[in-house]
């Protein structure tokens, strides 16, 4: 195809065409670098650069929401909530009340995995770790209506550990 164009066109033609095909590109990201729907539109209508990685967000988002479905299953989703937890737990100028969008979850699944090992919790690193960072959240945020709920529902689960070493957040 590019012989064929080279015979009909001369050669400053050809320059002349890529040098107009770069200005119309640039006039075209300085347009829609304004905005991230205009950059998300010239993806989706002029490059598929991106589309793997695309995919690949909502195959994570698929298989969280997924996770979410089966919780019984889900000891990712445990750990995942309790490192956030624990983030929080550690940062300088900590906010009184955090975590509000998942200390719920975090808490129902802490209730699944000790339910599903029907045994203490000491046997299990990763479980006491978990029980010993959601007690030292409940110890640190102030009231509110989810944390007290969550907090009951914590409290209800029979999860007292016999070990006395706490895998709690360290200070630095």
């Amino acid at each position: 195809m590019k012989e064929k164009i080279k015979l009909v066109i001369p050669e400053p033609g050809i320059e002349f065409l890529k040098s107009s095909s770069k200005k119309i590109q640039k006039i075209t990201f300085n347009f829609v670098v304004k905005s991230r729907f205009l950059s998300s539109l010239y993806y989706v209508l002029r490059s598929n650069k991106f589309s793997r990685e695309n995919q690949g967000v909502i195959y994570g988002q698929l298989k969280y929401y997924e996770a979410l479905q089966s919780i019984l299953e889900s000891q990712y989703l445990l750990r995942r909530n309790i490192h956030r937890l624990e983030t929080g737990i550690l940062m300088k100028n900590r906010r009184d009340v955090f975590a509000l969008d998942y200390i719920e979850e975090t808490v129902k699944c802490y209730e699944y995995a000790v339910l599903g090992k029907e045994q203490d919790i000491s046997d299990s690193d990763e479980l006491q770790w978990a029980h010993d960072v959601l007690e030292n959240y409940f110890n640190i945020v102030t009231s509110h209506p989810i944390i007290d709920k969550a907090k009951s529902s914590f409290l209800a689960i029979s999860s007292k550990s016999q070990n006395d070493q706490k895998r709690i957040p360290y200070q630095r």
